[in-house]
């Protein structure tokens, strides 16, 4: 059986590479390379954290708010669940900026993003290793890990996302 706890944490790994990536980005100053790489981080941020990453943590946080074990009270997770929601309407905000093509506005938006999420993480890998193994039972991690399964049933498509940000990040050392 797998661990949902490794699952997150793996994926907020890659994430936080991805948030360094795109935050050396912001040092680009050719506006035409700068929209072209910060095209594609944009996209595998809204893609991965769409498709994949940001699923897995619901299912996680039902898990978590519903056993009654949590050492956070129920508003403190539920308010980790509004943030999250405000930084999915940030990556809106950043994707009309990128094909609007506002360099000032999607430099400024990509900082906020950036740091958000960053902070979401840190919050989140807060609650991850408090809520561990200890707080669910060996069924409850198993159930949560095969609805983990689900999300990541397309391998395809998630092989080509986390193919498309390595492009991205080998550009950026390239340069």
């Amino acid at each position: 059986m797998g661990n949902p706890i490794e699952v997150l944490q793996n994926e907020h790994n890659l994430l936080k590479h991805a948030i360094s990536t795109t935050q050396k980005l912001q040092d680009i100053k050719d506006p035409d390379q700068y929209r072209f790489l910060m095209e594609k981080s944009v996209l595998f941020f809204r893609n991965f954290t769409e498709l994949y990453h940001h699923p897995k943590e619901e299912v996680m946080m039902h898990y978590v708010i519903n056993s009654g074990r949590s050492m956070m009270s129920r508003d403190q997770l539920e308010q980790l669940v509004r943030h999250k929601e405000d930084i999915d309407l940030l990556i809106a905000d950043v994707i009309d900026a990128l094909y609007g093509y506002n360099e000032r506005q999607l430099r400024h938006l990509v900082a906020q993003y950036t740091e958000e999420l960053g902070r979401q993480i840190e919050e989140e890998e807060k609650v991850l290793n408090n809520e561990g193994h200890p707080y669910f039972t060996e069924l409850e991690s198993e159930m949560i890990y095969n609805e983990f399964l689900h999300y990541n049933s397309k391998d395809r498509l998630l092989d080509a996302i986390k193919n498309n940000y390595y492009k991205i990040s080998n550009e950026l050392i390239l340069n």
